[in-house]
């Protein structure tokens, strides 16, 4: 089943992986995300084309590009399978992750 925009696909801030370390703005309840804390960032780095993807597609991505998916505008499900790879050298530090809890 394809998966166009409207579904929600990913979108980048092309070249914000070179910004640095920003902290962590996942999932927040709030309403608050990254753009609040560095308002340049929109005009430092322009935001990818929706992408439309096919069966067997995938994106790959460093965890440092800014990043987000938009809502689902539709009514049929958007799947999703993420994968995270970890240096051998990371150190955990006890914080709460939803993708490790």
């Amino acid at each position: 089943m394809d998966c166009p925009p409207e579904k929600g696909t990913m979108r980048f801030l092309n070249g914000s992986h070179r910004a640095g370390l920003l902290g962590r703005f996942v999932h927040r309840t709030d309403g608050y995300d990254i753009l609040d804390e560095y308002a340049d960032l929109s005009d430092r780095y322009e935001t990818s084309e929706p992408l439309h993807l096919s069966p067997g597609d995938v994106t790959v991505h460093d965890r440092m590009t800014l990043h987000y998916a938009p809502e689902n505008e539709t009514d049929s499900t958007r799947y999703v399978y993420t994968v995270s790879w970890f240096n051998r050298d990371a150190l955990y530090t006890g914080m709460p992750c939803h993708r490790m809890d």
